[in-house]
């Protein structure tokens, strides 16, 4: 967190706006919750548009 509070404004927002896509991909990964395509299909033009 203080590392986050002492950075940059932009890379804070990146790494808080990437957080929900990588909750999603976690939890579907590691704890087996079942996710749609749309959801798959929002989460990698997620990542495409933050790279």
């Amino acid at each position: 967190m203080t590392a986050l509070a002492v950075g940059d404004l932009a890379v804070t927002s990146a790494i808080l706006q990437v957080l929900p896509l990588t909750l999603v991909l976690g939890a579907a990964l590691f704890l087996g919750e079942k996710v749609g395509w749309r959801r798959w299909l929002s989460v990698a033009v997620g990542f495409a548009g933050c790279c």
